[in-house]
């Protein structure tokens, strides 16, 4: 890898940067936040592959600026720079009737927050913005 790519560890929780001085960032402490509907939790460096299908989608990234991510390796650098950090602030969003296992993929429909402090946005999941846009009308009443 070259310039600022990554490589991951054994431990997930810990990145070594490919930039000379091999910086180590560790994984922010793990936060939940619910709703009635989602769930908001710390992004972790094992949802690479349930980003994926998101962050691979060119009318998902069109409005950041990287392009669509096309492969696992990929997803595992962006997510690295979204997941790791002092001053990294982001989530998985997941719909919470949608119960998790240890054994399953988590179904992620979006991420939000912030890696560039004050800079905060999301990227969801197309046709995942229903349920989102009903939540969002019944908290408006």
């Amino acid at each position: 890898m070259h310039g600022a790519g990554a490589l991951l560890s054994n431990d997930i929780s810990t990145l070594h940067m490919a930039d000379p001085g091999n910086t180590i960032l560790e994984a922010p402490p793990p936060m939940v936040l619910e709703t009635e509907r989602l769930r908001l939790r710390t992004l972790q460096l094992s949802d690479a592959e349930a980003s994926l299908p998101i962050i691979s989608r060119p009318e998902v990234m069109q409005w950041t600026y990287q392009d669509p991510i096309t492969d696992l390796e990929q997803a595992e650098r962006w997510l690295s720079a979204r997941a790791l950090g002092p001053d990294v602030f982001n989530f998985a969003i997941e719909l919470r009737d949608r119960p998790q296992t240890s054994t399953t993929t988590p179904d992620i429909i979006g991420v939000c927050g912030s890696y560039h402090w004050p800079q905060i946005g999301y990227l969801l999941r197309p046709g995942t913005f229903d349920p989102i846009q009903r939540y969002d009308g019944q908290s408006r009443r």
